[in-house]
């Protein structure tokens, strides 16, 4: 009886913590684009992937020294049983200010805009089946600084990215606005061209106008690739 009157207890918090964490996301926090340049003419290219459920294309280019664009995109189409399915399309664009601080950090900061849409239905059991919905359009920009450490064939980056979202609620008809905050972490091993790379984070609400459904965790393995026009001319030379 006992063990049945803490499941009672309990299982209210743990439904909620379901729901507001990605049963029908109208937040979800794309792999972020940590490119860490280092000098004009760098251009990278990489894929991120998080069980082969995901795909998230990014670029990034040097325009000067200092000067950097990016442009990310964000795939799903998965389907499950029931009838159940999640998709979601995310395209943004940034530019930014990048510096070497000595012989090993770097740092960066971006800042963009990008446009997302999503729409899932899902299907969980509460003692009877409900069936959930999601379908929104959403409009958001960014802030991003990135500080990283590198050393041999290591990079290690820091970020903390900012993102302000004007969500249209389509299945609800509501016009949401929200405030988050994406850290994470992301190792890179390798040497250019190619890197592979491992990223962690989570996705902290600071402000929401209404209850706003949102996927917790930044899970993300990339390969990226990498040429600098530096770094070809020194190859040469040597």
């Amino acid at each position: 009886m006992k063990k049945i009157e803490k499941l009672l207890v309990i299982s209210p918090f743990v439904i909620l913590i379901f729901l507001m964490t990605g049963c029908t996301p109208q937040y979800i926090p794309n792999t972020l684009n940590v490119p860490m340049l280092k000098n004009k003419g760098e251009f990278q290219a990489s894929v991120n992937t998080g069980g082969f459920i995901f795909f998230d294309p990014q670029f990034a280019y040097a325009l000067t020294d200092n000067v950097g664009l990016m442009l990310n995109t964000s795939f799903q189409n998965t389907k499950g049983k029931m009838g159940d399915y999640h998709k979601h399309i995310l395209g943004e664009a940034g530019i930014g200010y990048f510096n070497n601080i000595g012989k090993y950090f770097n740092f960066e900061v971006y800042t963009g805009y990008g446009y997302n849409k999503i729409k899932t239905q899902k299907t969980i059991y509460l003692g009877g089946y409900e069936t959930y919905y999601s379908n929104t359009n959403t409009d958001r920009i960014f802030l991003q600084p990135n500080i990283g450490f590198s050393y041999g064939i290591l990079e290690y980056n820091l970020s903390g990215r900012l993102t302000y979202n004007f969500i249209h609620d389509l299945y609800n008809e509501k016009e949401l606005q929200a405030l988050f905050l994406d850290p994470a972490v992301t190792l890179k091993l390798g040497k250019n061209p190619f890197k592979v790379s491992l990223q962690g984070g989570f996705s902290l609400p600071l402000y929401q106008s209404d209850i706003i459904e949102y996927q917790l965790f930044i899970v993300a393995i990339g390969l990226h690739y990498n040429i600098s026009k530096k770094a070809s001319t020194q190859v040469k030379s040597f």
